[in-house]
């Protein structure tokens, strides 16, 4: 690709990618899902150069301008040099999803600045060629190119994913989801350093029969079964500690209605699978016990089918 195959007359396009929920306790490193809120957006501005600048972030907490360590732009660089694109970004981010959160924030500024560039191509590239760039960003990253959270982030809805190049979305389950998020912070990074460097044979097979027990419960549409199987043998004993307040978060939605809860990603965020008609009340619940707590927390609901990434504007 080449200047020749970019459309002359846009000079600014904007898109939204949403937040993500990875591994749902069942498939560390190959499940995710796409939520319906919140989202990170990214603007790209046309430059006079082949230069890639961060203009400016807004966020809560503080993301590097280098271009080198932030993945909207290594993302970015990724795509232009594979394709040898010679054109330049103006960068704005506006990240709705805080970083630490165990929901996707690092994929989501990637797969939305490949979303925003691939608006600028005349023949854009397919959405399997952007996970590609979306997971070496993620790689660079967090020392791992996982793509169980960029895959759902680009495609919307429940995706397995081996690696970049092998992606298969699932059936999606009714009811919603109920993301419970405290205002702390958890490092990807961090969190993979407590992986266990060897798991038993035996628990390695009960996590294998979960897992395949899961996948055909989703095609069945059997809500008791998913449920049932929605479960982690390895990862998540390691990293529970991580925020004391998960087991009683996943306790009380229980014992609230919930079908089930585990932590999204290396955490802190909880979320919690319920029927439509529990929502309220599961919510109602969970609220309670952080108001008593006295700590601040945000909670988002979400089906299992949200959409991926997408332009928001028209393109200018």
């Amino acid at each position: 690709m080449n200047e020749l195959l970019l459309k002359d007359n846009i000079t600014q396009i904007t898109a939204k990618a949403p937040a993500t929920l990875s591994n749902l306790a069942i498939g560390f490193d190959i499940l995710g899902v796409a939520l319906q809120s919140p989202h990170d957006q990214i603007t790209l501005k046309k430059r006079p150069d082949s230069k890639l600048v961060i203009q400016e972030i807004q966020s809560p907490s503080r993301l590097p301008y280098n271009i080198e360590k932030n993945t909207a732009t290594i993302a970015l660089r990724s795509l232009l040099s594979a394709f040898n694109i010679t054109i330049g970004f103006d960068v704005y981010i506006n990240k709705g999803i805080a970083c630490g959160s165990g929901m996707g924030g690092s994929a989501a500024s990637a797969v939305a600045a490949l979303t925003a560039a691939n608006g600028f191509l005349a023949q854009p590239v397919p959405l399997q060629t952007l996970l590609t760039h979306a997971s070496e960003a993620e790689k660079i990253t967090s020392g791992a190119a996982h793509c169980d959270n960029a895959a759902p982030c680009l495609f919307g809805g429940l995706i397995l994913c081996h690696d970049a190049t092998q992606t298969i979305p699932l059936p999606t389950p009714s009811g919603k989801l109920i993301i419970t998020k405290p205002n702390i912070s958890i490092s990807t990074r961090k969190a993979r350093k407590l992986l266990p460097k060897s798991v038993p044979l035996d628990k390695i097979t009960q996590q294998h029969f979960h897992l395949a027990n899961w996948i055909n419960a989703l095609h069945l549409q059997d809500t008791i079964a998913i449920a049932s199987h929605m479960v982690d043998l390895i990862i998540e004993p390691q990293r529970q500690d991580l925020w004391p307040h998960y087991a009683a978060i996943k306790k009380i939605a229980a014992n609230a209605g919930a079908l089930t809860s585990c932590m999204s990603g290396s955490g802190p965020a909880v979320v919690s699978w319920v029927a439509e008609d529990k929502l309220q009340t599961v919510q109602n619940a969970i609220e309670d016990h952080c108001q008593q707590q006295d700590y601040q927390y945000q909670i988002w609901v979400s089906s299992w089918s949200a959409t991926g990434a997408y332009i928001e504007d028209k393109p200018t």
